[in-house]
């Protein structure tokens, strides 16, 4: 680190000393050494140092999407160097320009650019702007939409057609001899009859879903129990793993948690997953502690940080970790939902885990759950609390399943 500001140009080096201070700073400079030693991020770092590569966004994008780069960038940020920018929109705006080049210049071209550009991708900044913590997987599904009105726009072009062609029984042609994703076309087509007056055309709903497999119940407790009892286990590991296996959250809502959702107190750790706080078994107070511990003074600071500066973990990689643990997180949410479906009525639980209530009420439905004895319970003053708490969440792991 000292040889980089040796080396490099004065002015370069002033404006990137709040990035160096936190980088010599760091827990582990064996790791950063080794960072800077290679190509990548370390190369590009050194370009910025001596002052061949101007510190800035558009600089940064001519290098192109180099992973290592992208760390940068993300450090650069985060340190207060670079200015923030919305880094989904710009990846979503190149990776459209990508996927838009499979189809020839011309009125369709247009017509799917505006698609992507004033409706996709202009609704998805509005919506990100009205969270307080946006997003930074949001963009999945309008990909999906963007992938489908292509698709069906390049199926046109093989058999010499285009979309001032495309009527309800080319429409049903295409959706029937391909797989059911291709109904994420219908944003685009009711964008069409909008905004070009097509009507008619319509995409048949989607078919129900299979219904994930729920984990055994004996089988989710041993595993909730592992969580707990083995402190080798990471400890944000550890917290997701028990916010599936006891509160059936799923992961793309557990990484989006900040520090400012985790209470501790003695003996106690609360996490705010809906209206309320609801306590996190005893065993994992210790775990929690570390995690507000290792979290970022930055905002909003990501209970589950992930590799780039100021970005939460991938809920594709965590819920990996928990696979590997013996924790399958469709079944164990499926499970955990049942579980505290047949002692909570659906609008409550929906309001104390911060679900939605269809999804509660659905669970209770399959259920046949009847609720007259929690409400006899609640009249009379003597009912049970809806969550286990502290020690008796951790009793919930070795008592009998079929309780």
């Amino acid at each position: 680190m000292d040889q980089l500001r040796e080396n490099g140009l004065p002015s370069a080096i002033k404006q990137l000393t709040p990035y160096l201070n936190e980088v010599a700073g760091a827990p582990n400079p064996g790791a950063v050494v080794q960072w800077l030693s290679g190509r990548g991020g370390g190369r590009t770092l050194r370009a910025l140092a001596r002052g061949d590569l101007e510190l800035s966004h558009d600089a940064l994008d001519g290098v192109g999407q180099r992973e290592g780069t992208e760390h940068l960038r993300a450090a650069l940020v985060h340190a207060g160097v670079l200015a923030p920018r919305d880094e989904l929109l710009i990846a979503l705006a190149t990776w459209t320009s990508k996927r838009l080049s499979v189809i020839a210049a011309g009125p369709d071209h247009s017509t799917l650019r505006s698609f992507a550009t004033w409706k996709v991708a202009r609704e998805l900044a509005a919506r990100r702007q009205r969270r307080s913590a946006p997003d930074p997987f949001a963009a999945s599904m309008p990909k999906q939409w963007i992938a489908g009105a292509i698709a069906l726009t390049a199926w046109l072009h093989d058999r010499a057609l285009t979309l001032a062609d495309l009527d309800q029984a080319l429409l049903d042609e295409w959706l029937a001899n391909g797989p059911a994703g291709r109904r994420t076309v219908r944003p685009f087509i009711a964008w069409l009859e909008r905004q070009h007056g097509r009507r008619g055309l319509r995409v048949p709903p989607d078919q129900p879903g299979t219904q994930a497999l729920a984990l055994n119940d004996a089988d989710r407790l041993r595993a909730l129990a592992g969580l707990l009892e083995d402190d080798s286990i990471q400890a944000h590991v550890r917290v997701a793993g028990c916010l599936v296996a006891l509160y059936a959250q799923p992961v793309a809502r557990i990484v989006r948690l900040t520090t400012s959702d985790l209470t501790l107190s003695t003996g106690a750790a609360h996490v705010r997953l809906g209206r309320d706080l609801v306590p996190l078994p005893a065993p994992l107070r210790p775990a929690a502690s570390i995690m507000l511990e290792r979290a970022s003074t930055s905002q909003p600071s990501w209970l589950f940080p992930g590799r780039k500066a100021g970005l939460p973990a991938s809920p594709v990689y965590l819920a990996k970790r928990l696979r590997d643990l013996g924790v399958p997180v469709a079944r164990a949410r499926s499970a955990a939902l049942a579980a505290l479906a047949h002692r909570i009525p659906a609008p409550v639980l929906a309001d104390v885990l911060g679900l939605s209530a269809k999804t509660t009420i659905r669970a209770s439905d399959r259920l046949n759950v009847d609720y007259a004895a929690y409400v006899a319970r609640r009249l009379a003053n003597t009912a049970p609390a809806p969550i286990a708490t502290g020690d008796a969440a951790t009793a919930e792991t070795r008592s009998d399943p079929r309780r």
